[in-house]
């Protein structure tokens, strides 16, 4: 008799990272990719009808949040399992998801290596996290403050590292909310240039708008 596949759920507002996640999925024969949604009230009732063994939920997701999906996935599916895929190397973000009933955290920029991982640890009822995160929780058990980076040291690490020097310098602009024609002036480029670095910037960082670019850069203390 051949044994049950292992039933997914992707949740992701982009449909260039569902199509890479599922493309890694679907790798495996033993696993399926039973449905896709964009946003936690789409997947709600693929929740309720399919009752994946895994969800694979981002954090950041229009209206609902990753985190309030992944305590009503908990509810309506709780047998299913839930791993958070985000590129927020955050202990903050991470005991909260946890909290809310995640048993594995991942970030995206390791997904290519840690997303099977994830899926198997999951199915057996183990936990895997990313060793980043995993090192800033037990720092946190263990009463240490988090300790801060610098911003150059932030601007080498994930997602960063996937900006050109120009659009680091963009972005820092943004963070300082200065819109594009005084970009354009400050780097001595058009404002048509500035409009193509703030593009690219949204698409590497999976963010959709100047908002979201200045809360992430504040938070990870490039400005």
């Amino acid at each position: 008799m051949e044994e049950a596949k292992i039933k997914v759920l992707i949740v992701d507002d982009h449909d260039i990272v569902r199509e890479g996640l599922r493309r890694i999925l679907e790798s495996r024969p033993d696993i399926e990719v039973v449905a896709e949604a964009a946003s936690g009230e789409e997947a709600v009732p693929l929740l309720e009808r399919y009752r994946p063994n895994i969800s694979l939920f981002d954090i950041q997701l229009p209206g609902m949040s990753g985190i309030e999906l992944t305590a009503r996935a908990k509810e309506i599916n709780p047998e299913g399992e839930v791993v958070v895929l985000t590129m927020f190397d955050d202990r903050e973000i991470a005991t909260r998801a946890i909290k809310a009933g995640a048993i594995g955290y991942v970030l995206k920029a390791a997904a290519n290596q840690q997303l099977l991982e994830a899926v198997d640890a999951a199915h057996r009822g183990e936990s895997l996290i990313t060793p980043s995160v995993a090192r800033k929780l037990v720092e946190l058990l263990a009463g240490l403050p988090e300790p801060k980076e610098s911003p150059e040291q932030v601007a080498l690490s994930e997602p960063y590292s996937q900006l050109t020097k120009r659009e680091m310098e963009v972005l820092m602009l943004v963070a300082e909310n200065l819109i594009n024609r005084d970009i354009a002036e400050r780097l001595f480029i058009s404002e048509h240039t500035v409009k193509a670095h703030v593009k690219a910037i949204f698409r590497k960082l999976h963010i959709d708008d100047r908002t979201q670019a200045v809360i992430m850069a504040r938070k990870d203390g490039l400005v």
